[in-house]
């Protein structure tokens, strides 16, 4: 399954996933064990796309709970990265060779019901609360980036014909926002290539970016970083999904 075909399905509504096998040569990864994570958080800029789990994965160090981290893997190279999110959080760094099989899985369990660029009325997203129907959205922004992201909270105004979605608040690491950039950014590392020549991992720190958005039926949209600006912004398109298939 090239790029192409996952961003076209993810913008149709599917949900993307990964199957895993970790390389049992690494002690930690034995006995030989298949995994999978859900992949909620996407970001795509041109062919190539950035997707990140919810940051609720419990890591533990020398039997002691640490930090929450969120799984980041990518269309850009044979790497993938675990995420302690918030303002300035650590980014591993890690070679797709750790896994023996990595493989994208995708599902078709949500359905378009609203497209800005579609002129369908508002009052839909109303229909959908009622049935107690989930949501998500992909927007796209003003920096040409498409943002994939569950809905923590939908409302719709009747006597207005409007809606507001509020989505989910977590982070990804900023640089995903430029997958080439990123990319071009780790491979030109010679420390980092010589980690990952023998396998192990890169540590580093990044900025993270929120998953927040606060989006309208009129076109407009309010991100984590507005809200303190008093600002709000246009999207180029926004398109809404229900879980009522």
């Amino acid at each position: 399954m090239d790029n192409e075909e996952i961003i076209r399905k993810v913008l149709d509504g599917h949900s993307l996933r990964t199957f895993m096998v970790p390389d049992p040569a690494i002690p930690s990864n034995d006995p030989r064990h298949s995994e999978t994570y859900d992949l909620p958080h996407v970001v795509i800029k041109g062919k190539h796309f950035w997707a990140t789990s919810e940051c609720r994965h419990l890591t533990v160090a020398d039997d002691t709970p640490y930090a929450n981290v969120s799984f980041c893997y990518t269309s850009t190279g044979d790497i993938f990265c675990s995420f302690g999110a918030g303002a300035e959080g650590r980014l591993n760094v890690m070679p797709k060779s750790r896994y023996e099989i990595h493989q994208w899985r995708l599902r078709k369990n949500y359905g378009l019901i609203w497209d800005s660029d579609g002129g369908t009325a508002a009052s839909v997203l109303g229909d959908e609360i009622e049935r107690g129907s989930k949501f998500k959205i992909a927007m796209l922004d003003a920096e040409d980036i498409w943002n994939v992201h569950p809905v923590d909270l939908p409302m719709y105004w009747a006597e207005r014909g409007a809606f507001e979605l509020k989505t989910s608040a977590d982070h990804y690491p900023q640089v995903f926002r430029d997958p080439d950039a990123f990319l071009e950014r780790i491979m030109e590392d010679e420390g980092v290539r010589k980690i990952w020549s023998e396998g192990e991992v890169a540590l580093s720190t990044a900025g993270g970016f929120s998953t927040f958005y606060r989006l309208m039926s009129d076109g407009t949209y309010v991100n984590y970083y507005d809200i303190s600006r008093s600002s709000q912004q246009q999207y180029k398109r926004l398109m809404v999904f229900s879980d009522n298939l």
